[in-house]
């Protein structure tokens, strides 16, 4: 099966072609494929116009012989340099410095011709808007990682953007080799490659029976355009669409460590239910300082039917409800400038929002210690919950939300 992965390098000042200046930066990218190659007689035409490797009437593959000939133009236009490498031989125009040797972990990688452009690019003054990187999960060090794909690159590119994490990994390139590991090691989390040709019809099964962990959590990767294994279809949140990217990647292991869809529920109906946000309709506010707890939170509550306004502290909480009202407030104890606790005394004292019924205040706090709930209840909280959430427990205080909210309205209702 052939494959093509794309890098990103950045080039060395020293090496390029605008060294010294501080305002340019320069960019090598390689495409490796592992197809069939380019023979070496014809690598003299790959950049002539109309020009293709098999011009024969039978030929296998269609096109105009243009591809290459605008990618050239296009590079050029931008003061980049292009070429190709197969079978030892390169053609095209090489920078003057020597371009970047590939990195470690593309060095035992399959391939027959590689591609490269080096483009010099403009650096933009960042806005105060930039989007801070995504933070790495926590309490993934102490898991073990499996990961189920034909590619030894594409496993060791997911390792490279976990490095930071401290997790266990482990590839196997076949569905037998994976149940060989699984009756060998515990397992926390199988990431695994979802096309409906590579996966067995009852691979399922097969897990269940080999896993020494009953909780084994199933990242299904799911191809573009392509079909998915018919047991693996389910749309818990831990599917990861292809092509990956980081953040997408730090969310659904985060998800997977917090509301673990075990394999053995796989086959069962989910638990997110798109339309309970119809059935108990709220106008929620949560209130989050950490960004990726925001982007979970969010994940969940989107896949539940809810559109949820975000804040980060508890003075931009009481500001929110100035001029909104909310049915719920989600409310994190730990926060910046104003903590959830005294923002909730500041609310229950209806300075926030005077003109407002005073919301439904659900505590989302990481301390679990013997009475932590019980300060949130003093302090005008009205439920509690421990992180990580739990989905049947977020459930269940969204529900007693709603009937709280239902009981309010008939009570505040004027009497005939």
């Amino acid at each position: 099966m052939g494959m093509f992965f794309l890098l990103v390098q950045a080039v060395p000042q020293d090496n390029a072609q605008n060294s010294g200046d501080d305002h340019h930066a320069c960019l090598q990218f390689t495409v490796l494929d592992t197809g069939i190659g380019i023979p070496r007689h014809q690598m003299s035409r790959l950049f002539q116009p109309f020009s293709q490797g098999d011009a024969s009437t039978s030929r296998r593959y269609g096109g105009t012989g243009l591809g290459l000939v605008i990618c050239k133009r296009l590079v050029q236009l931008m003061g980049g340099y292009i070429w190709v490498e197969s079978g030892g031989i390169v053609a095209g125009q090489l920078p003057p410095a020597a371009p970047l040797a590939l990195p470690e972990l593309c060095q035992g990688a399959p391939r027959q011709t590689i591609f490269y452009a080096q483009i010099p690019f403009g650096i933009a003054t960042p806005s105060p808007e930039a989007i801070a990187p995504s933070s790495a999960p926590p309490n993934l060090k102490e898991r073990k990682l499996l990961i189920l794909h034909p590619s030894i690159l594409f496993a060791q590119s997911i390792q490279a953007l976990l490095a930071d994490t401290g997790i266990t990994f482990f590839h196997a390139m076949t569905p037998p080799h994976v149940l060989d590991i699984l009756r060998q090691r515990t397992i926390d989390i199988l990431m695994l490659e979802a096309s409906a040709g590579y996966i067995p019809k009852d691979f399922l099964r097969q897990l269940q029976q080999a896993s020494q962990n009953s909780d084994l959590v199933i990242m299904p990767l799911v191809p573009p355009h392509q079909e998915i294994a018919s047991d693996l279809v389910s749309p818990h949140p831990t599917q990861l669409r292809q092509p990956i990217k980081q953040d997408a990647l730090y969310q659904s292991l985060a998800l997977a460590i917090n509301e673990p869809t075990p394999m053995a529920t796989m086959g069962s109906p989910t638990l997110f239910d798109s339309t309970f946000g119809q059935t108990y309709p709220l106008r929620i506010l949560m209130a989050e300082d950490n960004l990726m707890n925001q982007k979970v939170a969010l994940n969940v509550l989107s896949r539940l039917g809810y559109q949820v306004d975000v804040v980060n502290n508890g003075l931009e909480v009481l500001n929110a409800l100035q001029n909104q009202s909310y049915d719920v407030i989600l409310m994190d104890i730990q926060m910046p400038s104003m903590d959830g606790l005294e923002a909730t005394r500041q609310i229950r004292k209806g300075s926030a929002s005077p003109s407002f019924s005073s919301p439904w205040i659900i505590a989302m706090t990481a301390n679990a210690m013997q009475g932590d709930r019980q300060i949130c209840l003093d302090a005008g909280m009205d439920d509690y919950l421990s992180k990580p959430i739990q989905i049947k427990k977020l459930l269940r205080a969204l529900k007693v939300a709603y009937y709280y909210r239902q009981s309010n309205t008939v009570t505040d209702s004027p009497s005939l």
